[in-house]
Formats: C-alpha cells, sequence, structure tokens
C-alpha cells in the first residue's frame, strides 16, 4: 500500500466512526426510538470516548500504519 493510500485508511476509519456517531447521536436528538434506546444507554458514553480516542491518537494510528 502506498502512503498515500495508509493516510486513507487512517482518515478514513476516524471519519468513518465521528459520521457514524453523529448519525447515531442526531438520530436520538430527533426523537427516533430506536436510535434513542442505543444512545440513552452506556453506547452515547462509548461513542464520546472513541471520538475522543481517535482524535488523541490520531498520530498513533499513522506510526502504526507506516506513515
Amino acid at each position: 500500500m502506498s502512503d498515500s493510500d495508509r493516510r486513507k485508511v487512517a482518515d478514513g476509519v476516524r471519519q468513518n466512526y465521528v459520521w457514524f456517531h453523529d448519525l447515531i447521536r442526531n438520530r436520538a436528538a430527533s426523537g427516533h426510538a430506536g436510535f434513542t434506546k442505543l444512545w440513552t444507554s452506556k453506547t452515547s458514553v462509548r461513542a464520546e470516548l472513541t471520538v475522543q480516542w481517535y482524535a488523541e491518537n490520531e498520530q498513533n494510528l499513522r506510526t502504526a500504519l507506516g506513515i
């Protein structure tokens, strides 16, 4: 894999998680029953911690991918 492609993987993993996190949070805020149940469980806390982890460890992910 080229350096450019490895960069895309690191960015894509974070962006995908943030997108899904926002989708669930926004649907819960708009009153969707299934997403509300998911968001009000321990999932919201874990999701917020994961978003924070990705932000704090972006360079570690890049290093692990050799970039």
